[in-house]
């Protein structure tokens, strides 16, 4: 919807707009938002690409952690904030509705869709205090740190999933992992990579100590690999019918759906305009995830023979 149609008097726009600011005022509110102190700013952005809105990312993300608990289930991907401005950090991304835009990367509860935990890909950071790697494993590493040692499951695409990683989340952080798996790491026998003869449907599972390995064809020339470390043994999921699809795969796509809906949810009621700042999308995001977060936390707390705390 066009902004300028919220202040309009020809009896459509709801009144509450323009009982609350007038037109002029709220644009210029809109034109002189900034989320830090400018006269610090080139000191902060020499050891930081994200100074400009640094502070307020934290806040606001330790604010979703404090706020809520989330449940035994999580899925860890990666949000794009539609962004076409200047940015020496914008992203690419092909299968993205947006496709260009800033890469947010979150964990989010895989059932209540509650937002955790984010952190704002700014490529390569200067040498500094937040300089850090930007490796898969190591961006897990940091998005589960709140929750480590917890005993949840954390669901996962194959971009982000290996064997060492999973094997480390259990032994170290005492985590599970459910997840694709690439074909091309050299932990995978050459026998669960070989689908010529395999018919479809047909399913083989591989066991180590403490991981599940699982291929499985759906249709000609399609190999799904998945990897658990929650799961001991290889099932046939009785409910999936002539598919016959493992009961790892079944649970796989009950839970890696968390952050697709986030998104979903986020352009329902968007708050969100076109602009050529990107701090201000990055606030925008927020504002929506906080949206939905509320409304979790509302619907948790209002719960019949929940008590309010």
């Amino acid at each position: 919807m066009n902004l300028k149609n919220l202040w309009s008097n020809d009896g459509f726009a709801p009144e509450y707009f323009r009982a609350v600011m007038p037109e002029k005022r709220f644009y210029l509110l809109l034109r002189a938002l900034r989320f830090d102190d400018f006269r610090s700013r080139n000191e902060r952005l020499s050891i930081d690409k994200l100074a400009a809105i640094r502070s307020i990312f934290h806040d606001f993300v330790k604010r979703c952690q404090d706020c809520y608990t989330i449940g035994e289930n999580v899925t860890i991907d990666e949000m794009l904030e539609g962004f076409r401005g200047k940015c020496n950090f914008r992203q690419y991304i092909p299968n993205k509705p947006n496709k260009y835009g800033i890469k947010i990367q979150a964990l989010v509860d895989s059932k209540t869709f509650y937002t955790s935990n984010m952190e704002v890909y700014v490529g390569t950071q200067p040498d500094g205090p937040f300089k850090c790697e930007n490796n898969p494993s190591s961006v897990v590493k940091r998005l589960i740190s709140t929750i480590s040692k917890t005993g949840r499951n954390v669901t996962m695409d194959s971009w982000y999933n290996s064997i060492p990683l999973a094997t480390e989340l259990l032994k170290t952080h005492k985590l599970t992992v459910i997840g694709t798996l690439q074909k091309n790491k050299r932990e995978i026998p050459t026998c669960f990579l070989d689908i010529k003869k395999r018919t479809l449907n047909s399913t083989i599972f591989g066991y180590e100590k403490d991981i599940l390995l699982t291929s499985y064809v759906p249709k000609k020339n399609k190999n799904v690999l998945m990897i658990s470390t929650m799961h001991e043994h290889g099932i046939i999921d009785s409910e999936s019918g002539d598919q016959k699809k493992p009961e790892v795969i079944t649970y796989y796509n009950s839970t890696k759906g968390g952050v697709d809906v986030v998104d979903e949810l986020k352009g329902e009621y968007s708050v969100a305009k076109i602009s050529c700042r990107w701090p201000l999308t990055i606030y925008f995001a927020l504002m929506n995830i906080a949206g939905i977060n509320s409304q979790i936390i509302f619907r948790d707390k209002t719960k019949p023979n929940t008590p309010n705390t």
